[in-house]
């Protein structure tokens, strides 16, 4: 049997971290995947699935211990390449189960498909048209620009100061509505204060294929699009969302409804997370089912090709994750479907949607697993529950009501550089330690969840290190003295401040600078995720030191 790399191991503090808490929590599961980390063999984790458990806590535990290692940046896992190669296998795969539900549905129309279906899908489509009406190109009145990167600025260099000083990449069939959303704006206007040399706008067919991460396996696919496009869809998507509201369905609300109701330990609904979602929205789904006046402005808001590699793709799919309308998309898309499902089997119940999150009559929830995966769907068996006592949506998993979800560590391998990470990283082995054992007698953190966290507090600079039991990540819980002074009756708390580089558009681009301001851009410049951070002692006031309330 081959030896523990115990050198190797050791030369990561943090893997020593997953270590001590693995051997914390204690359980076969998690001695077990101890022992793979000693031989760096993480790269198949075993499966933790609620219908293999008859015990709450034996899944409670089982379930953390996966998730230490699940969404890791293990040094010894995977590589970057290979996770992004896998992303990109995973996209073309897409890709081709696309193009056979496309072709499925052009021979739809020659009445080739199960006639229940068939009534299904008609039905979903008249909802879809109740939810929207008429498509009227004057209700698009949002005018913003999204967090990340285009196809003109990458994403070291993207920040709100940036996107309105620079000509913006459009495709050809999105130009001249991009152009008729802005042109009484003063966004065009700062467009026309670009350097002479041409149109104020750049002609660009395709998106780029980029990939953010997702677990330890593979990256997640994203599309990066051109500025213009971005804009007009990011306009679409709040029209959509202004008419899913008028339908009763409130974007804001709806996470917390969905989270009271897995809370509420009813077995009468099933919850239903769907594979893959963004990247299985195939485009003659979105033509049958929407209305022809908004599938044509969609239709020519997207960007029909990626470039990949250097080389064009054409899209099968409708939009990717990275379009600026696709989450709003695929809620009334499963919506309309899910509201058919019900409605055929006259169940009364009123189903919900969140993105691909959907909550449906345990009476429905066969019958639309099958619809959906007519049209291309197929459910994710790890978040999909239909019985028994366990049950998952928009961040929360329950068992008969009692919330079990476990936590995270994303970006572990990243505390030993950044102080912010690491007060997480101190601050989540707490969270692990009180969801396990309790906080029984006041103890804050248990005895054997000691080692770990002193190994995490060890990764702090002593200089940067601010006691306080917040909310935040930006001081570090635990029973010991809060880091401040007081100041008259007021408690003044210690904390970690980050400061970044202030971004800002230059005075003598005054409609440029002028946009910067409506669309909220601070007085003393924005900052880009990308940017460097650097890291101070800084102070709030609070009235009750003891309990933290904030003023």
């Amino acid at each position: 049997m081959p030896k523990a790399n115990l050198d190797s191991v050791k030369r990561y503090p943090q893997t020593m971290i997953i270590l001590d808490l693995l051997e914390a929590l204690g359980s076969p599961v998690a001695l077990g995947l101890a022992i793979r980390i000693r031989y760096e063999s993480c790269l198949d984790l075993p499966s933790v699935h609620p219908y293999d458990y008859n015990d709450i806590e034996a899944y409670r535990i089982d379930a953390q211990a996966k998730a230490l290692l699940s969404k890791a940046d293990l040094p010894y896992g995977l590589s970057s390449e290979q996770k992004a190669q896998a992303a990109l296998d995973a996209f073309l795969e897409s890709e081709r189960c696309n193009l056979r539900t496309n072709l499925s549905f052009i021979s739809y129309h020659a009445g080739e498909h199960n006639f229940m279906f068939e009534r299904i899908l008609h039905r979903a489509r008249f909802i879809m048209s109740s939810i929207l009406g008429e498509f009227n190109f004057g209700e698009l009145k949002t005018i913003r620009f999204g967090p990340g990167a285009t196809t003109s600025l990458r994403a070291r260099d993207c920040h709100l100061a940036s996107k309105v000083m620079r000509r913006p990449h459009v495709t050809p069939t999105c130009s001249h509505m991009f152009e008729k959303l802005i042109e009484s704006t003063s966004l065009h206007s700062a467009y026309n204060e670009c350097p002479p040399g041409g149109s104020w706008k750049v002609s660009r067919r395709s998106s780029k294929f980029a990939t953010v991460p997702k677990d330890y396996r593979k990256d997640r696919m994203i599309c990066v699009e051109p500025d213009g496009n971005i804009v007009t869809q990011l306009s679409l998507g709040a029209l959509l969302t202004r008419r899913l509201a008028s339908y009763g369905y409130v974007k804001e609300s709806l996470p917390d409804i969905h989270r009271k109701i897995v809370r509420s330990n009813d077995r009468n609904y099933a919850t239903i997370d769907l594979q893959n979602a963004s990247n299985s929205i195939s485009y003659e789904v979105v033509r049958f089912l929407f209305p022809r006046d908004w599938f044509l402005a969609l239709s020519r808001a997207r960007t029909p090709y990626v470039e990949i590699h250097g080389k064009e793709h054409s899209l099968e799919m409708f939009s990717a994750m990275g379009n600026g309308y696709t989450f709003e998309l695929e809620t009334l898309l499963f919506l309309a479907v899910t509201l058919a499902v019900e409605q055929h089997l006259n169940t009364k119940f009123r189903p919900s949607v969140f993105g691909d999150d959907i909550i449906c009559s345990v009476e429905a929830s066969r019958l639309l697993l099958a619809v959906l995966g007519e049209i291309g769907f197929k459910a994710n068996p790890e978040k999909t529950f239909i019985s028994g006592p366990f049950r998952e949506s928009c961040g929360v998993d329950t068992w008969d009501g009692i919330d079990v979800r476990p936590i995270h560590l994303r970006t572990i391998y990243e505390a030993h550089q950044d102080p912010q990470e690491a007060y997480s990283l101190c601050n989540r082995v707490i969270s692990i330690s009180q969801r396990t054992y309790g906080n029984t007698d006041g103890v804050f953190c248990d005895k054997r969840f000691q080692r770990a966290h002193k190994r995490a507090l060890d990764l702090v600079p002593l200089k940067l290190r601010f006691f306080g039991n917040t909310d935040a990540d930006d001081a570090l819980w635990g029973p010991f003295r809060a880091s401040g002074k007081w100041k008259g009756f007021i408690w003044k708390q210690d904390y970690l401040g980050i400061r970044k580089r202030k971004h800002t558009v230059p005075e003598d681009r005054p409609y440029a600078l002028l946009t910067y301001a409506l669309m909220g851009g601070d007085s003393e410049g924005v900052s880009c995720r990308a940017d460097k951070k650097f890291y101070r002692h800084k102070s709030r006031a609070c009235l009750n030191h003891k309990k933290m309330i904030w003023i």
